[in-house]
């Protein structure tokens, strides 16, 4: 990684770090816990994802979408309502022997906009800082927020919402179409590249497919409004409970 160092990744269990000297620890942290965990996960044949998961009554519940819709945001939310953290960013899925899919624990911290802290309460003087690489256009800066109480065992994957910024006041979720439960899934796929040149394109469908089929797949449109932030968690967390038998 140019600017960062060489890193190497070896049978999922070994990492060689060649840094770069005038790479602060902050940005080799950053790639440390993105792309080469990564490539840790589908090097021990995990399906790895790119989103957000707490635990609500003993069952993950994943988030996934595109880049600033809130994944992150809305897992610290729930974790705020005294649900536990299962993973941030790096959503990495198992299957047990009955073919049920397993979320793996993550790092137990989330990582949040700058603007999205105030309606969190958050105090960003409080936070780690990350790196500077992280800045967007928009002037925002991403922190680490530590959780309280973050999962340590693989929990089963109950729901996935497909989280979409919306542009009024509309809060809802509904049941995403049949026909584009896989798209949807590939999409969210976390550096399918990776996965494809190590365990191959037909081992990487079977377990996309896998999970498409057996897992409850809803999109989830939020309101424009950050402030509701904690509604919307609310209205997810009741979502969950009301689907139990």
């Amino acid at each position: 990684m140019e600017g960062l160092g060489r890193f190497r990744v070896r049978d999922g269990e070994r990492v060689i770090v060649d840094s770069d000297p005038h790479a602060t620890p902050d940005e080799v942290d950053g790639l440390l816990l993105g792309s080469v965990t990564v490539a840790l996960a589908w090097q021990r044949g995990l399906l790895v994802l790119h989103g957000a998961a707490v635990a609500i009554d003993g069952q993950a519940v994943l988030f996934v979408g595109p880049p600033g819709c809130g994944k992150s945001s809305l897992a610290v939310a729930l974790v705020g309502l005294g649900h536990p953290l299962v993973t941030d960013d790096v959503c990495a899925v198992a299957f047990d022997p009955e073919g049920v899919p397993t979320v793996q624990p993550g790092t137990p911290f989330v990582r949040v906009w700058s603007d999205v802290l105030p309606t969190l309460g958050l105090d960003p003087g409080a936070l780690r800082r990350i790196d500077t690489r992280a800045t967007d256009p928009a002037g925002r800066q991403k922190y680490f927020v530590d959780a309280a109480q973050p999962a340590t065992q693989p929990l089963p994957l109950a729901r996935i919402y497909q989280v979409l910024p919306g542009k009024d006041a509309t809060l809802s979720i509904t049941p995403v179409n049949p026909s584009l439960r896989l798209s949807t899934l590939v999409s969210a796929t976390y550096h399918r590249e990776i996965g494809d040149e190590i365990g191959g394109r037909d081992a990487y469908f079977e377990r996309i497919t896998a999970l498409a089929r057996t897992t409850p797949l809803f999109r989830l449109r939020r309101p424009a409004d950050a402030t509701r932030l904690r509604e919307v968690a609310r209205t997810v967390e009741v979502d969950v409970r009301g689907a139990k038998p």
